[in-house]
């Protein structure tokens, strides 16, 4: 056999005594099924057969043994070498006389592997992908054992043969600290992030991961570009093996493998509405961009920051590639290289952090009762809505209604589109909408059923009925045992009783009656004010000074957005006098005294007076009530939030709005309670979030602002709401005294978490333990308020409302594909909490799914043999298999070594042959 290879040397090393001991091998090797030069989640190996006559590396002389280490160099013909460095992992004893007797065979590893072996956690928080890697080299050194290699060249930048190639203009977060991973696992994820373009925090490449070993005891890191290198080496007559794409054997190109690529993230850094997680990502992008660095060659669209003498710095972006010692202009906005940017640029003018109530003051008034204010007043309704206590029942309605003709008008009201339809007409009431089946007529205080309702309400006349979302259908309907139950008919701030089941039954307008409208309360305005992103105590939204704060507006423009973000909600009474003077006014002090924030679902459940269609913020409606809404659901808020989209699409293929999806954990929000009237002698004032559901069933969670006028962040888990049975309301002496407790109930309903319809933020000061309204027990009874004298002589509140969002997974897609859509399984990334950092790795991600894969398997030999270097580019030609023509050559196309496999068969009594297998893929473009 002719050999193919000039020289071949095979050492064997002693692991007992630390590697001293050697001996060459070399000529006692039968054959060398394998070797490798490999890298990207594969390490190194081979396979070695030698002959151990007379029990030689078994029982006799150099015994070979576990961890010993075995060098191979090789040089072919053509001068190229080979240099790796192996540990012994397994070896295996044999006697075969046909292959000449007693055999040995070694199965070896990389000593690279020992990377896999050394586990690592640390969080790095904005740090370059250079960086990131050089430290975790860092780490793994400093935790190796005396007999494990070395690994060097991580804070090396990429020489063509060893170092760091990962870009140092591109800083993402790397949370590596949530769990222990491996070092080689962690260098293999920084691998995969970059593919994303640089605006995206990538570096639209790839990059490949491989070792190279110094001697027996040391390794140098190769990170590098794949095919980085100008193709030198064409392969040609090679013998083609399994040429293929994704597995398939036949050498078809095959389809991409995703198109839109899902991540999933932290399981508690997601929100609803997803703007608070994105305008919340990039602040933190803002304030930890990188310094310029001149040494530094940036991309296109690279971003960095040149900090101020105050602290503050000046954002740009890079115009040009290969952007290295062009200092960005101070001065002026933009010049060759560089253009200044601004977070009005980045998101200010863009994203929302508090979508549901910025700008949103009148969609919550009308979210309250009366929103035409034309009956008993605009105002705010609390947990009394609903009450299920014994002998008492009250349950609430959205409006009367006896004919066709009055749901129409309830459905649009015929000026500018308003009413409480999604498309105005009857058939487009909202899911749960609720009608008590009466007259509407505004001009009656007391009305006694002497017919039966028309149209589509026929057959429901004195009922509860509910529309279901094609039809209505009867939800609570009465007898002579129902006799003075309650319906709260949050259309008219009113409060009904009807009575006379049994004979003629009766309805009777009682809001004027003492202490009944207990679960209605009159505000006195609700506004938009600056929220809790304040500089300097001004809104980060209406900064323009340039000067101070460059990084928020570069030329004194403010955003054109968030810049009052927050709700104020303000709540004036009167003195006791007038308190209990007017219980019998739905209007008066009485029913003023505290503090509520409420809405509905759907967000907004009506649009009089407001721009946005039913549902038009969540619900599946029109953003603009001009144009009806074809959509009707979600009409309710589902607690596992997987379902519909707060614009009502179904399923992960559909942009930005997909991300909405995710199981709900926790209501967040930033609150404020600020006493304007009296001493506010203890700040701790305790509150309560409720939920009522479409069954009548009401859950609450109860927390304390512990510290007036001042912003606290709330977060209430989804576990911590408990269920709440509505008490019958105090009244006469026992509202000013309450000396007599109604009796315990036992709790039996479950709370539908899939239909929740109202929420609710409450001041627990006019309540007493049970949760009934009593305002006026306060003057004797400070238990649920601040300060008693003020309640004596009227007060005024202020409660303030921000950055209402609800917790979920974050989620993020890389994007809508309405042609193709190709969905791989989801990724999953539990240790990331920052929106970008997630999206940034999902597009990383997606140009890998996208790219077509072509792989050729190749077998060559010959005089050149180890010209090709794992990571390489290279082209290969056959005029039968390939119809590219990369490097303006017909039927070539170059590609990447992914893993090139050696073998050598010697026989004794000639050198033998040298043979190559490549698996090249197409180089990414």
């Amino acid at each position: 056999m002719p050999s193919n290879y000039s020289s071949l040397t095979v050492t064997w090393y002693d692991e007992t005594d630390s590697y001293t001991t050697t001996a060459d091998i070399t000529n006692d090797i039968t054959s060398i099924p394998l070797f490798t030069d490999t890298g990207t989640g594969e390490v190194n190996e081979a396979t070695i057969i030698l002959r151990a006559l007379q029990g030689r590396y078994i029982t006799t002389g150099n015994i070979i043994d576990k961890r010993d280490r075995i060098h191979i160099e090789c040089t072919d013909l053509g001068g190229n070498n080979y240099d790796r460095y192996f540990e012994v992992i397994s070896f295996i004893p044999s006697q075969d006389k046909s292959q000449g007797g007693t055999l040995l065979t070694l199965e070896c590893l990389g000593i690279e592997y020992h990377t896999q072996h050394i586990n690592f956690t640390k969080p790095y928080y904005f740090q370059s992908g250079f960086n990131v890697a050089k430290d975790i080299v860092s780490i793994y050194n400093e935790n190796k054992g005396s007999k494990q290699p070395s690994l060097i060249s991580g804070n090396v930048a990429w020489n063509g043969t060893i170092g760091n190639d990962l870009p140092n203009y591109t800083y993402n977060n790397y949370d590596y600290a949530l769990h222990e991973d491996t070092t080689y696992n962690r260098l293999l994820d920084l691998v995969d992030k970059f593919g994303a373009s640089v605006d995206a925090g990538g570096a639209l490449t790839f990059y490949e991961l491989s070792f190279i070993a110094t001697d027996k005891n040391g390794i140098r890191l190769r990170l590098r570009t794949a095919g980085d290198n100008t193709p030198t080496v064409t392969v040609e007559n090679a013998k083609v093996t399994n040429p293929k794409t994704v597995g398939n054997q036949d050498g078809q190109i095959v389809m991409e493998t995703g198109t839109n690529i899902l991540s999933w993230g932290s399981a508690y850094h997601g929100t609803l509405p997803v703007d608070f997680s994105k305008y919340d990502s990039k602040l933190i992008e803002f304030a930890f961009r990188p310094e310029y660095n001149s040494s530094v060659s940036y991309a296109v669209n690279a971003k960095v920051k040149v900090t101020q003498s105050n602290g503050r710095g000046k954002h740009y972006k890079s115009k040009v590639a290969n952007n290295q010692g062009n200092t960005p202009p101070p001065t002026v906005l933009s010049d060759s290289y560089w253009e200044r940017i601004d977070m009005g640029d980045e998101f200010g003018d863009n994203i929302q952090y508090s979508a549901w109530t910025d700008d949103k003051n009148a969609v919550w008034a009308v979210m309250g009762s009366d929103p035409e204010n034309n009956h008993a007043g605009n105002m705010m309704w609390d947990h009394n809505l609903v009450i299920w206590d014994e002998n008492f029942f009250r349950t609430w309605v959205d409006v009367r209604a006896y004919s066709d003709a009055q749901l129409d008008a309830l459905a649009d009201n015929g000026a500018s589109n308003e009413g409480y339809s999604y498309d105005l007409t009857r058939d487009g009431f909202p899911r749960g909408f609720r009608v008590l089946v009466i007259n509407n007529a505004s001009s009656y205080s007391t009305h006694t059923s002497s017919g039966s309702a028309t149209g589509d309400l026929a057959g429901f006349t004195n009922q509860v009925v509910e529309w279901d979302g094609s039809k209505w259908i009867t939800k609570y309907s009465f007898t002579s045992n129902n006799n003075n139950v309650q319906i709260a008919v949050i259309d008219e701030s009113k409060m009904y009783e009807g009575t006379s089941f049994g004979s003629t039954p009766t309805w009777k307008d009682i809001s004027t009656t003492m202490f009944a409208n207990d679960c209605f309360h009159p505000f006195t305005s609700i506004s938009n004010v600056a929220g809790v992103d304040l500089i300097n105590g001004t809104p980060r939204s209406a900064q323009t000074d340039s000067t101070n704060f460059p990084d928020i507006t570069k030329a004194g423009g403010t955003f054109t957005t968030n810049v009052n973000s927050a709700l104020k909600f303000q709540w004036q009474w009167g003195n006791i006098a007038d308190s209990i003077a007017s219980h019998s006014t739905p209007t008066g002090s009485f029913y003023k005294r505290g503090a509520w924030a409420c809405f509905r679902f759907p967000f907004p459940n009506c649009s009089y007076g407001i721009t946005e269609g039913v549902g038009g913020i969540y619900g599946g409606g029109s953003s603009a009530k001009s144009t009806p809404s074809t959509k009707y659901e979600p009409s309710t808020l589902d607690i596992q939030n997987m379902h519909l989209t707060s614009d009502g699409l179904r399923g992960f293929n559909h942009g930005s709005s997909s991300e909405d999806l995710g199981q709900i954990n926790a209501i967040a929000f930033m609150i404020k309670l600020k006493k304007i009237s009296g001493a506010d002698i203890d700040g701790n004032h305790k509150m309560r979030c409720f939920m009522i559901d479409t069954s009548d069933n009401v859950v609450y969670s109860d927390f304390e602002i512990e510290f007036s006028d001042h912003w606290e962040d709330m977060r209430l888990p989804i576990s911590s709401f408990r269920v709440y049975r509505g008490r019958r309301p105090a009244d006469g002496l026992e509202r000013a005294f309450t000396l007599i407790p109604p009796k315990d109930l036992e709790v039996v309903n479950i709370f539908e978490w899939r239909n929740v319809k109202f929420i609710g933020i409450e001041w627990l000061a006019p309540y007493d333990k049970f949760g009934r309204y009593n305002p006026t027990a306060s003057i004797l009874d400070d238990e649920n308020v601040s300060v008693t004298f003020e309640t004596a002589l009227g007060g005024e509140v202020e409660l303030y409302i921000d950055s209402f969002r609800f917790i979920k997974p974050l989620l993020v897609t890389s994007g809508q594909d309405t042609s193709v859509n190709i969905q791989p399984a989801f990724m999953q990334r539990p240790d990331i909490t920052v929106y970008h950092q997630l999206l940034n790795d999902a597009k990383a991600q997606l140009e890998i799914e996208k790219f077509q894969h072509k792989e050729f398997n190749l077998e060559t030999s010959g005089d050149s043999v180890f010209d090709i270097d794992f990571g390489d580019a290279f082209y290969f030609k056959n005029s039968e298999l390939v119809n590219e023509s990369d490097g303006g050559t017909s039927n070539q196309i170059e590609l990447v070594a992914k893993r090139i496999e050696y073998s050598i068969i010697k026989s004794p009594t000639s050198s033998g042959g040298l043979k190559r297998r490549i698996k090249g893929v197409k180089v990414f473009t």
